[in-house]
């Protein structure tokens, strides 16, 4: 039997193929990147403070080295930083995030922060995405209702709704 976030039986869960770098493994990043792996989400993640890291996801010395996890480069880039560290989770990755991926902030930045962010990752053809999320995470983790907008919004959610979010 099988849970919306893994299996029931403790096993490692088997991957669904999706690669995710998170920025920020406070309280939040932390439960999400273990949702993300209980889901079967390969994540790597960077945070430069010395915090701990959720089993299954593994934690590189800089941003830049996790976004590569593998063989390929990751699908989804998650900033779960602080809102006066949003900017420099982009601009310190922004040159090796592939065309095309998905990067959403879900940090507490101010609106014009945000919309400052996305041009930023707009000119660099990544497609960003303000995530806000609308209840506590402890308790509700990859869950917790969430609202998406910008240009990357759709794919978003096409990554993590069948996954748990919502």
């Amino acid at each position: 039997m099988v849970t919306r976030f893994g299996p029931v039986s403790g096993g490692e869960p088997a991957s669904n193929g999706l690669q995710v770098c998170l920025f920020g493994l406070g309280e939040a990043g932390s439960l999400l990147a273990g949702d993300l792996v209980a889901a079967g989400a390969v994540v790597t993640a960077y945070d430069p403070a010395e915090v701990g890291t959720p089993g299954g996801v593994t934690r590189r010395a800089h941003p830049a080295l996790a976004l590569r996890p593998v063989d390929r480069s990751v699908d989804l880039v998650m900033a779960a930083t602080g809102g006066a560290d949003a900017r420099l989770a982009l601009l310190q990755a922004i040159d090796a995030i592939d065309a095309g991926t998905v990067y959403a902030d879900v940090s507490t930045a101010a609106p014009g922060e945000k919309l400052d962010l996305a041009d930023e990752a707009i000119r660099r053809d990544v497609d960003f995405v303000d995530v806000a999320l609308m209840g506590m995470v402890p308790g509700h983790g990859l869950a917790t209702p969430a609202l998406a907008a910008g240009p990357g919004a759709n794919r978003f959610a096409e990554l993590v709704n069948p996954l748990g979010a919502r």
